[in-house]
């Protein structure tokens, strides 16, 4: 949704025909709209993750997808413990 009116308030600043007051208060809304797709980007890059196996009680093991970006490595037996925690207290365990 707010991509959408992202594209909607640029097409209409870039058209020209608003005035100055109802320009800049549709450029702050853009920017509002802005920021809220960086932080869905950003919560979606953090959960692509790449599948590398599958343990014996079936948990899958998995790694950052990378992207590029260097960040602090981590052993793949950590980061399987580290989802296994998060999905058991999501799941009420």
């Amino acid at each position: 949704m707010s991509l959408a009116e992202l594209e909607k308030i640029v097409h209409e600043l870039e058209e020209g025909g608003l005035g100055l007051a109802e320009s800049l208060a549709r450029y702050e809304l853009g920017i509002t709209h802005l920021k809220h797709c960086y932080q869905v980007l950003n919560e979606t890059e953090q959960r692509i993750h790449l599948v590398t196996g599958v343990l014996g009680d079936g948990t899958s093991i998995t790694q950052l997808l990378d992207d590029g970006v260097d960040r602090p490595s981590e052993s793949l037996a950590d980061s399987a413990g580290k989802r296994r925690t998060r999905r058991a207290k999501a799941s009420g365990d």
